[in-house]
């Protein structure tokens, strides 16, 4: 199957502290609640940093909470070391706790509503993402991809004329219309078997392109590298006109070639497992 979109689903993992992999459907964002105690361990730590926090939650008794919190290249580019939370500090944080009752949430740097002042400057809504003014653009710009790229719109999908929601979903034959079916009715009742990233196996292609995570491309006239910071998958466009390999086995990333459309680069994309999903909406592809 050739694929010429770039799509994305923003994940998480628990760490290995609570014995489990998940998704964010293990949280309830529907229903945050607000906790207000001690710290008694910061753990800066990826993929995923945790605040131990001694508060009591909704049923008023005190326990210690395993508060999720983000991977130390994210945390560091906003400000945060290993230092910025200490044992005793007192906090406020609102965050999404587990559905099953859990003494265990999900707290974004959002969530932070009174901290000590060696805390980065997260307290509050952080604005919306802003795309980037057009840049003056020319032939030798627009082929031009080097550097560092972040989605600017939380994430791309199938139809790029949307930005979030169940609008936006590949037309599918029947087959996969039912699998996506089920996977968002488990993902409504809190089960983990919508997302094979849950059990921490590589996003692939090409969903990778659009993680939360930044990632670099690196190129020159003959190929095209796009080195993903999330999971650290790769992958690689041959621009130079070359074929897959006879006997080329069927991976995450696949064999990608690709030609230029006046300034548009043109990708296709063959050789996929066929146990990967396409975007957030949950779609899966075939090989």
């Amino acid at each position: 199957m050739a694929i010429r979109s770039l799509l994305a689903l923003a994940l998480a993992f628990f760490c290995a502290q609570l014995h489990a992999h998940h998704s964010f459907t293990m949280f309830d964002d529907r229903n945050p609640i607000v906790l207000d105690g001690v710290v008694e361990e910061f753990q800066f730590l990826n993929p995923h940093s945790w605040v131990m926090l001694r508060a009591a939650g909704p049923g008023g008794v005190e326990k210690t909470w395993a508060l999720e919190f983000g991977p130390i290249n994210m945390l560091s580019r906003r400000g945060w070391n290993p230092d910025s939370l200490q044992p005793g500090d007192r906090i406020r944080v609102q965050v999404d706790p587990m559905r099953d009752g859990s003494p265990a949430a999900r707290l974004a740097s959002a969530g932070f509503m009174e901290a000590p002042a060696r805390v980065p400057e997260l307290v509050g809504r952080e604005p919306p993402p802003q795309r980037p003014d057009p840049v003056p653009m020319s032939t030798e710009v627009a082929r031009d991809f080097n550097g560092i790229w972040l989605s600017a719109i939380r994430g791309l999908h199938f139809d790029t004329s949307f930005e979030t929601g169940d609008e936006q979903v590949a037309p599918l034959t029947p087959e996969f219309q039912a699998m996506v079916d089920q996977k968002k009715a488990l993902a409504a009742e809190g089960i983990l078997a919508a997302d094979p990233t849950a059990a921490c196996t590589l996003a692939g292609f090409p969903r990778l392109l659009s993680m939360v995570f930044p990632g670099e491309i690196i190129q020159n006239d003959n190929q095209l590298n796009w080195y993903v910071e999330w999971n650290q998958e790769t992958v690689r466009i041959y621009l130079d006109g070359r074929e897959a390999p006879d006997g080329l086995a069927h991976s995450f990333t696949g064999f990608t070639t690709g030609h230029w459309e006046g300034n548009t680069l043109v990708t296709h994309t063959t050789h996929l497992r066929g146990d990967k999903l396409d975007d957030n909406n949950g779609v899966p592809h075939s090989d």
